[in-house]
C-alpha cells in the first residue's frame, strides 16, 4: 500500500516525536553531502528549500506558498506485519525485505519519474540528478499494533544539469503512484523470497497481496486504527489512540503465536540464508519471459481498460506474479511487453505513451456493433434533452459531461423529466450504479430505483459509464439488447468524467451516435412551480430551502445536507441567493475555487488552515478586499479575526450546506436532501428530509429508522 500526502515546511517536528531516527535516501541527498542518520535541523532546512550546511536558499524562484514535499507512506500487508511480530527470529529479515523494496521504488522514481518543468526546451521537462529523500521506518502504528511501514519524505527539490536546483514537477510522478505501490508490493515479495521465506499469497486485482494462511478475521482484529480513521477522521483517531494488547484479538481470530510459529518453521526456518531465488533462475522456472505471463497480463489489461500506459502494465504484472520481482526487472519486462503491443497515436492529456492490444481492439469493435451505430441519428435540431431521450426510441443514448465534471444536477433534472414521460407510457425504469451511495443520490434527485438482479426494465440508466470497462459494457448492452431494454449511458454522473474513458468502444459509440447535452444545472433558488410533476429533486430541494429559511433565525439554525458535493453546491448557491435577496450579503465579492465570498457569508474550513482552524471550523466573513483578493473571517472558536489571502480562501466553503462527512462534525439539526436510510449515522439528527419521490410522513420516518427500507438495498 502507498499513501501520498503533501507536507509543509513545518512538518519535520512530527517525525522526531520519540520515534526511531530516519536515514537519507537518493542521489540528490548525496550531492548535498547528506548521508546516514538524519537530524531535525537538516530536515527542517531541506523542507524549507535551504542548504542544510550553510542555510542558503537552493531554489531561485520562491513562490509565496511553496510545497515543501510529499510523505510517501509504504506499508507492508497487515498479514506480513503480523507474521513479523509473532515470529521474532524472522522480524529483522522481514524488515530488511521491506527496507530493500522501499529503496528499489525510490531508485525507480529517480530513473524514470523525477523531473522539473522547463517550457524553453522540447518536451517541457528536464530530468534531475536524483531524489532528496529521507525514510523513517516503523513497525507499529499509534495503537502499538503490528504495522511495518516507512515514511519516505520526498523533498520538492531537484538538481538539473549545471547544478541549479528547482521544484519538482508533480505531474511527472503523481499519475504513476499506483504503479509505484505495485512495484513496492512486487519488491517486498521478491526480497522476502530472496531472504528464505517461501510464502503463499492471496492476490488482489491491484497487485496487493496478503499471506494466504493468515485469516482475514485476524487482519481486521488488529487493524483498529485504520477503521477508526474512516469513522473519526485522519487527525481525531490519532488523538484517541490508546495502546492495548492486540495478541488476544489475533489469537481469537485464529492466528496466534502457535500458528505463526508453524508458518515460520515451514518457511523461514527451512533454509534461511541458503535459498537463492535470483531473478534469472526464478524467471526461467516460472515463465518470466514465457507466453503464460504475457497472456495473463494482457487479459488483465483488457479487463481493466482499452488503452493503457506502462504504469498500468506494472500494476497488472504485480497482480499476475505472486512471487514478485525487483523494480528493475519489472520495468524491463513492462518495456518488452509494450514493444509487442499496438502504439496509440491519439494525443493524451498526460503526455505519457499509450498502447492497446488486439484483444482490446476486437472487444471495442464488438461493443460498437452491439450499440447499432447504423441507426438513424435523432433530429439534432431538437435542443430539449428531455424530448430527445423520451420521444426518440433508440437502443443506446449517451448523456454527455465534460472531462473533469460530473454535471449530476443537470443529468438528474433531465432524467427526472424523462421519468415522468416514461411513467405515463407505462415503462419501467432502473439505474445501475457502482455503489450504494451513488444509488441513494440518484434516488434523492430523480426518484430512480436501482436495478436488481433478474429485473428486465424497459429503460436502463448506467451511472459513470466512462468508468465501466469494455467487457462490462459488452455484457450489459448484450443483455439489454436481448431483453429489448433501452440503455442510457451517463458520462460522469455521481463522479467527475474521466479525461480518458476506460472503454475506447464507448468513445466510438459517442462519436458515431452523438451525445445528448443535458444543459446547465438547475437553479434551486428559483420557484419550480411550473414543473409538471411535484416529485422532482428540484422541488424537494426547494422544500428544504423553505424550511431552512424559516428555521434559520432560531438559536440552533439547521444545516442543509446533500449526499454529494454537487447537491451541496446547489444548496449553498440557493441559500446564498435567498440571503442576498434579504440584504444579508453585501458589498463586493472575492472568488476562490469558483466560490464567491461576500461580507456576511457563513464559511466552513474544508482543509486545515492551522492548529486552530481544523476541518469543520465555522466562521463569518466580516470584510472583503477585492483589490488584494482577501477577506477577513471571524471564527467562532477564536476571538481575533483572521485575514486570509486568495490561497487561504481556497481552503474554505460555504457553511449553509454540507456533505454527510462534514455534517457529522457539527451538532446542528439537519435538513437532508435524500432518505435517512442512506446516512444511518445521522438519522437521529435529521429534522426533516425530502427526495424526488413523494415524501413519507413522520410515522413513515419512525418506521424507517426501526426497519430500514429495502428500496436502496442499504
Amino acid at each position: 500500500m502507498l499513501i501520498v500526502r503533501p507536507i509543509g515546511p513545518g512538518a519535520a517536528g512530527y517525525y522526531f516525536r520519540g520515534q526511531e531516527p530516519g536515514g537519507w535516501l537518493g542521489l540528490g541527498s548525496r550531492s548535498l553531502a547528506l548521508d546516514g542518520e538524519v537530524s531535525r535541523p537538516q530536515l527542517t532546512a531541506i523542507l524549507q528549500g535551504r542548504h542544510p550546511a550553510d542555510g542558503r536558499v537552493l531554489v531561485a524562484l520562491r513562490p509565496t506558498r511553496r510545497r515543501a514535499g510529499w510523505d510517501l507512506t509504504f506499508a507492508a500487508p497487515k498479514s506480513v506485519s503480523l507474521l513479523s511480530a509473532l515470529v521474532p527470529q524472522g522480524a529483522d529479515s522481514i524488515a530488511a525485505a521491506h527496507r530493500a523494496a522501499v529503496a528499489d521504488v525510490v531508485g525507480h522514481m529517480e530513473r524514470h519519474h523525477l523531473a522539473v518543468a522547463r517550457a524553453s526546451i522540447p518536451g517541457g521537462r528536464l530530468s534531475v540528478g536524483g531524489a532528496v529523500a529521507v525514510a523513517f521506518e516503523h513497525r507499529t502504528n499509534s495503537a502499538t499494533e503490528p504495522h511495518i511501514h516507512s515514511h519516505v519524505l520526498l523533498a520538492n527539490l531537484g538538481q538539473v544539469v549545471g547544478g541549479d536546483w528547482s521544484a519538482l514537477s508533480g505531474s511527472d510522478w503523481w499519475p504513476s503512484r499506483h504503479a509505484l505501490a505495485a512495484l513496492y508490493q512486487m519488491g517486498l515479495r521478491h526480497h522476502l523470497g530472496a531472504g528464505g521465506w517461501a510464502l503463499d499469497w492471496r492476490m488482489r486485482p491491484d497487485g496487493l497481496a496478503d499471506l494466504a494462511d493468515v485469516p482475514r478475521a485476524a487482519v481486521r482484529a488488529t487493524s483498529t486504527q485504520s477503521r477508526a480513521a474512516v469513522t473519526m477522521g485522519r487527525y481525531q483517531h490519532r488523538k484517541l489512540a490508546s495502546s492495548r494488547p492486540w495478541q488476544p484479538s489475533a489469537a481469537a481470530a485464529g492466528y496466534g503465536p502457535g500458528e505463526a510459529a508453524r508458518s515460520g518453521r515451514q518457511t523461514y526456518a527451512r533454509d534461511t540464508g541458503t535459498r537463492d531465488v535470483g531473478t534469472r533462475d526464478a524467471g526461467r522456472d516460472l515463465g518470466w519471459d514465457g507466453s503464460r505471463l504475457v497472456a495473463a497480463v494482457e487479459t488483465r489489461l483488457a479487463a481493466e481498460r482499452s488503452v493503457f500506459r506502462r504504469a498500468d502494465v506494472l500494476e497488472a504484472l504485480a497482480a499476475c506474479r505472486p512471487e514478485g520481482a525487483s523494480a528493475r526487472d519489472a520495468q524491463a519486462w513492462a518495456e518488452r511487453f509494450c514493444d509487442r503491443c499496438i502504439r496509440v497515436t491519439s494525443p493524451s492529456p498526460s503526455r505519457a505513451p499509450r498502447w492497446t492490444t488486439d484483444r482490446a481492439v476486437r472487444a471495442d469493435l464488438r461493443l460498437v456493433a452491439i450499440a447499432d451505430p447504423s441507426a438513424e441519428p435523432p433530429h439534432r435540431a431538437m435542443t430539449d434533452p428531455v424530448r430527445i431521450l423520451a420521444a426518440i426510441d433508440r437502443p443506446v443514448e449517451i448523456l454527455e459531461a465534460h472531462a473533469g465534471c460530473s454535471n449530476l444536477l443537470a443529468h438528474a433534472a433531465v432524467l427526472d423529466g424523462c421519468r415522468a414521460a416514461w411513467d405515463d407510457a407505462g415503462l419501467t425504469v432502473a439505474i445501475r450504479t457502482k455503489s450504494l451511495d451513488a444509488a441513494a443520490r440518484w434516488h434523492a434527485l430523480a426518484g430512480l430505483e436501482p436495478r436488481r438482479p433478474g429485473d428486465r426494465p424497459d429503460v436502463l440508466i448506467v451511472d459513470q459509464a466512462d468508468r465501466w470497462t469494455t467487457p462490462e459494457l459488452l455484457a450489459m448492452l448484450s443483455g439489454a439488447r436481448a431483453a429489448g431494454t433501452r440503455t442510457i449511458l451517463v458520462e460522469g454522473g455521481t463522479l467527475p468524467r474521466l479525461t480518458d474513458a476506460r472503454s475506447a468502444g464507448l468513445v466510438s459509440i459517442g462519436d458515431k451516435l452523438g451525445r445528448v447535452d443535458p444543459g446547465t444545472p438547475p437553479d434551486w433558488s428559483v420557484d419550480p412551480a411550473w414543473l409538471p410533476r411535484q416529485a422532482s429533486g428540484r422541488v424537494a430541494a426547494r422544500r428544504l430551502l423553505d424550511s431552512w429559511a424559516q428555521a434559520r433565525p432560531s438559536a440552533r439554525p439547521p444545516v442543509l445536507v446533500g449526499l454529494g458535493v454537487d447537491e451541496v453546491a446547489g444548496l449553498n448557491q440557493a441559500a446564498r441567493s435567498l440571503l442576498a435577496r434579504e440584504g444579508l450579503l453585501s458589498g463586493p465579492a472575492v472568488t476562490a475555487r469558483g466560490r464567491d465570498f461576500r461580507a456576511g457569508d457563513q464559511v466552513v474550513v474544508l482543509r486545515g488552515l492551522g492548529a486552530d482552524q481544523r476541518r469543520g471550523t465555522v466562521g463569518t466573513v466580516t470584510e472583503v478586499d477585492p483589490r488584494r483578493r482577501a477577506a477577513t473571517v471571524a471564527w467562532r472558536t477564536q476571538r481575533k479575526p483572521q485575514d486570509l489571502d486568495r490561497t487561504g480562501l481556497t481552503h474554505l466553503g460555504h457553511a449553509y450546506a454540507a456533505t454527510p462527512a462534514l455534517a457529522a462534525a457539527t451538532d446542528a439539526p439537519l435538513l437532508l436532501l435524500g432518505h435517512p436510510v442512506a446516512v444511518p449515522h445521522l438519522r437521529s439528527r435529521v429534522l426533516d428530509f425530502a427526495h424526488a419521490t413523494p415524501s413519507p410522513g413522520r410515522d413513515d420516518l419512525a418506521r424507517q429508522r426501526r426497519h430500514p427500507s429495502p428500496e436502496l438495498g442499504l
